[in-house]
Order: C-alpha cells, then structure tokens, then sequence
C-alpha cells in the first residue's frame, strides 16, 4: 500500500516530524528524485543516489543532512504528488545496499514488489554462498566481491522495473526535456 506523503505527515507519530520535514521540501526531494533517476538512466537506484542529489541542491550542510535523513526515514511505498517511492530493504544489518524504485504515475503490484526484494535479498548471501559467471570458461566461480559490487543483481532489477512500468520513456522525456532546456 502507498501512503501519499501528506497521510505521513499527518499520521503516525513514528515518522510524523519526518515526513513534516520531507514535505516542507517536497520540491527539493522531487528534484532530487528526478535528478538521480536521469544521473542513473534506471528507475532503481541506489539510495546514495538521492543522497547525493540532496547535498547537490541544498548547499547548507546542516540542512541537506537534516533533509536527506527525514527523506531516508519517508520514502517507502510514499506517493509525493505523481511519484511513487518504494524502497526495498536488502540486509536487516546494513542500509549500503537498499534500493530505492521511483516510478511516475504508476505504481507495483504487492506480486511485483516481492519478487524485487527476492532478488534484491542476493545482497545479503554471504560472501562465498554467491556465485559469479565467467564467460570465458563458461561456468560458474565462488564470488569474491564485495556485496555493494553485485551489478548483476542491480541489473536485474533495473530491468524487471523497466519491463513492467513505462521507466524507459519517462527517462527518455526528462533527456529531451533536459536537451530543450526546461526542467520538470
């Protein structure tokens, strides 16, 4: 279920104040939001992403720090104005790799946000539990790389997002948005 980010703000006490905070600068998140899914070109990001793109817009450290963790705490399954917000959990002990799925104007299906968390939980295995491709022997080898470097894992769910929603064009129309020099 989607709350809209002004059901937060009014709602439970847990995440009252933050969300208040995420809607004072609802238009800094938005931005930054949209910024990060045409710095990726993926509807799936990496929350540092929108980290990122907070401190880019908001100048005063102080401030983006004080924005960037009320965003961090709001934005799971949050609808702010056309922009749906999942956040998909990987490891119960470490925030490094969870996603964050921006779509606009479309919303998953519970069916289709399991299955993303099920891929998304590959983070989480252990070290020598996961395997890596080699396809120049053309088998499969332990892995040894660091859960934060499993591209293969964000590349599957960048590309299940981009199969079941309209992500493709809507970052194709932010680029030619960006080409005639307007912004959303």
């Amino acid at each position: 279920m989607v709350d809209s980010l002004e059901a937060l703000a009014a709602g439970k006490a847990l995440l009252r104040e933050d969300a208040e905070i995420v809607l004072k600068y609802k238009d800094v998140v938005k931005q930054a939001l949209i910024n990060a899914v045409k710095r990726a070109r993926s509807c799936v990001l990496r929350y540092e992403y929108v980290y990122d793109e907070i401190h880019n817009i908001i100048e005063d450290e102080d401030e983006a720090r004080e924005v960037e963790s009320a965003a961090w705490a709001t934005l799971r399954d949050v609808k702010i104005d056309d922009i749906v917000v999942y956040k998909i959990y990987t490891d119960e002990d470490t925030s490094e790799n969870d996603v964050v799925v921006v779509l606009f104007d479309e919303k998953l299906t519970h069916r289709q946000l399991k299955i993303l968390e099920e891929v998304a939980s590959l983070y989480a295995v252990g070290e020598y539990e996961y395997d890596v491709y080699d396809r120049e022997d053309g088998r499969f080898y332990d892995a040894v790389t660091s859960r934060y470097k499993r591209d293969e894992v964000y590349t599957v769910l960048h590309n299940l997002v981009q199969m079941w929603t309209n992500c493709r064009s809507v970052i194709e129309e932010l680029e030619e948005e960006d080409e005639e020099g307007g912004e959303l």
